[in-house]
């Protein structure tokens, strides 16, 4: 047998068989354990480059993933599924979202737990939630009314990406979006719920890129002559004043939910997300389905270079003309 010891088929195999060798229980078979890179990033096999090793080190930045698939180490995940989250990296300040920026939402419709996330995306590929809307008994007339005051008044209509386990749950959103002129188009999910590959996801957004910048239209990353940019950026990005409110174990919450669970969720003994540890962890659910769904923003027109190298003052005369040659040629077209 041949594979990475990450699955949860594979329990059997560290049960039954690993740990019964490794304890010398077993005699009728043996181990091999086949690391394709040392931990200091050198491939160990001929047919990977060290420049494929970095590869997979961004692929994987969990360091239990790997371990497993990159070391040829015989480990199963444990501790926190997003242990690469840091308020200091990936917290930002709430900044205006452009109008040209992708936007969707993502949506967990459990009855007690219903969990939204409105996100965007830049034209470089950052991700940004912006909002988060998490409900207990609640109908669903009144959560689709939430998510319209959350989406505004918009020229396009915006997709909520829907768990697919119920369907049913979709059909009713769209029928109170429309009862509601909501600006909202609620469909299933796009991909197959694999969770393994969502997570996956999900932490190469997060893991933080030395030779990445932050985006400077971030407020406190800002470029300037006397400050010069910050790296160590990652792609996904939490607006600082997330906010719901709802009860746990008696007691009336009144934070972000979504970084509540994001600091709790734990992997299980099965391989997989304990939900439990999370008290459902259905807003993380809906992080990785948004986090699942590839956009971008629309890049803008870079100016042109001799323009950008002008004084300030002399851009905006350069501007103005330009505007009256176009309002001209407007008149013009029109006469």
């Amino acid at each position: 047998m041949v594979f990475a010891p990450i699955d949860v088929k594979s329990y059997w195999v560290r049960d039954k068989l690993y740990i019964p060798w490794t304890a010398g229980d077993r005699t009728d078979l043996n181990v091999i354990l086949m690391p394709v890179a040392d931990r200091e990033g050198h491939s160990l096999v001929p047919h990977f480059t060290d420049e494929d090793i970095k590869q997979m080190e961004r692929q994987w930045p969990d360091p239990t993933i790997r371990a497993a698939r990159m070391y040829g180490e015989f480990i199963t995940r444990t501790g926190l599924v997003f242990r690469s989250f840091e308020p200091d990296i990936h917290v930002v300040k709430r900044f205006e979202i452009p109008v040209d920026y992708a936007r969707w939402f993502s949506c967990d419709p459990q009855y007690h737990r219903f969990a939204v996330l409105y996100l965007a995306a830049d034209d470089i590929g950052n991700y940004y939630i912006t909002d988060e809307f998490f409900s207990q008994d609640d109908t669903l007339a009144r959560r689709a009314e939430r998510m319209a005051a959350i989406a505004g008044k918009r020229d396009r209509a915006v997709p909520c990406y829907v768990d697919s386990a119920n369907p049913q749950d979709t059909a009713e959103l769209n029928w109170h979006f429309t009862r509601i002129g909501a600006p909202i188009g609620a469909v299933l999910l796009p991909m197959r719920k694999r969770i393994e590959d969502m997570v996956l996801r999900t932490h190469a957004l997060l893991e933080p890129d030395p030779e990445k910048q932050y985006p400077p239209h971030i407020p406190g990353y800002e470029v300037t002559r006397e400050k010069a940019p910050i790296y160590g950026a990652p792609r996904l990005y939490f607006f600082e004043d997330l906010m719901s409110a709802w009860k746990w174990d008696e007691r009336e919450m009144h934070c972000s939910r979504l970084l509540w669970e994001m600091q709790r969720l734990s992997w299980g003994d099965n391989g997989k997300p304990d939900k439990e540890s999370a008290d459902g962890g259905d807003c993380c659910d809906a992080l990785i389905y948004g986090c699942s769904i590839i956009s971008s923003g629309v890049r803008k027109e870079e100016p042109q270079a001799w323009l950008k190298k002008l004084p300030i003052a002399d851009q905006i005369i350069w501007k103005a003309i330009e505007n009256q040659d176009r309002y001209r040629t407007i008149l013009m077209r029109d006469g």
